[in-house]
């Protein structure tokens, strides 16, 4: 599902974070949310949006390789950024997987951080105040 926002986007390569300005990000979750509810996820317990890998039927490790992608499509552009990194995995104490949603809503303007700007080259004209970007396998 697409959903078109007209907003400002921070790219931050500094930063090991991402962030939505709040009604994106809570539409974006509302999304989310109810896409993993298809798939019967329990939601794990966190600051962040995150579910674990098991239903009822047990683990359900393909969803890893099916996770739904993230793309910024940027004004002007003419291209799409298509997010390598827009989850993080990780295994808890009771050795249960589980996967988080690596963004947070924010106040003001929404911020790409580094792991998200994984795979491209990004080339900032100041002078120009232009943005150029091509994927790359880095």
């Amino acid at each position: 599902k697409r959903l078109l926002f007209k907003n400002r986007l921070i790219l931050d390569s500094g930063s090991d974070s991402s962030s939505l300005v709040g009604p994106i990000y809570q539409l974006f979750e509302k999304e989310l949310v109810e896409q993993f509810s298809k798939d019967n996820l329990t939601r794990r317990e966190s600051d962040r949006l995150c579910y674990y890998y098991e239903t009822k039927e047990g683990p359900q490790l393909q969803l890893y390789e099916r996770l739904p992608t993230v793309a910024f499509d940027l004004e002007g552009q003419n291209s799409v950024i298509k997010l390598a990194e827009a989850f993080f995995h990780g295994v808890d104490k009771d050795g249960k997987r589980y996967f988080c949603l690596m963004f947070t809503p924010a106040e003001h303007d929404s911020t790409l951080g580094a792991p998200q700007q994984t795979n491209y080259r990004m080339v900032f004209d100041l002078k120009n105040k232009l943005l150029h970007f091509k994927s790359e396998n880095c």
